[in-house]
């Protein structure tokens, strides 16, 4: 089980019987997590800014859900590091297709995203 930890600035892992496993930290303020069809895991990130989480960007991290490793990142395109009210993508989704989505709070939207390069 993943559990996205935003307040710790970390995704914590347990197994089925509730036992922890890990922490991973490299997914910024964490507050929604899903999976892929090729084993990546997707990590919104609307919080971190330069001063609840100083020196990381909003937006969406995506790594290998076996390691943890992040491979890409997808920065929120309004995002100000100054602003600590959440303006960015607060879940992800991928449909069928294998399109992102981000559901933004600020200005209430869900949001795709499009893959413009391999």
């Amino acid at each position: 089980m993943f559990v996205a930890d935003r307040s710790n600035n970390r995704i914590q892992l347990f197994d089925q019987d509730g036992k922890w496993l890990s922490s991973w930290t490299q997914f910024g303020r964490p507050s929604g997590i899903t999976f892929d069809d090729h084993g990546r895991i997707i990590v919104a990130d609307s919080e971190s800014d330069n001063v609840e989480n100083p020196g990381w960007e909003m937006g969406i991290r995506i790594g290998d859900a076996a390691t943890g490793w992040v491979t890409e990142f997808i920065l929120y395109p309004s995002g100000d590091p100054r602003v600590t009210r959440g303006t960015g993508a607060e879940f992800a989704a991928v449909d069928a297709a294998g399109n992102l989505y981000g559901g933004e709070p600020r200005p209430r939207k869900l949001q795709k995203y499009v893959r413009v390069r391999p």
